[in-house]
């Protein structure tokens, strides 16, 4: 993601001048909500870790997120999924100011039940 400035907490404001780049790991928990149409609406959440990496400083902190769509399955186990995501971290702190990092996604990927 490019950013030109980065809010924070609306008090004050980060200059960046190249990138700011996240790497997270979640645990992830479905629910689908099965109909007879051949796709069906879910919702999900997470918990997991967020390494966050700007060209200047790094944090490492808890993160969350929450979401919905719809999926169709391919396979027994393996279903097409149009995800909404809303993406959070606990305070980041970045050159000694803290701000929470928040997303929102959209996507379309495939997804597999063990």
């Amino acid at each position: 993601n490019d950013y030109g400035s980065l809010d924070i907490s609306h008090v004050a404001s980060l200059e960046l001048d190249n990138e700011l780049t996240s790497f997270t790991g979640f645990y992830n928990m479905y629910y689908d909500f099965k109909t007879d149409l051949g796709i069906n609406p879910f919702i999900l959440a997470g918990l997991g870790w967020s390494y966050i990496d700007a060209d200047f400083d790094t944090d490492s902190v808890f993160a969350y997120q929450a979401g919905c769509g719809l999926s169709t399955e391919l396979t027994d186990s393996t279903f097409l999924d149009l995800k909404y995501r809303y993406f959070a971290t606990d305070n980041v702190e970045l050159q000694e100011e803290e701000f929470n990092y928040r997303n929102h996604i959209i996507s379309i990927g495939i997804r597999s039940h063990f």
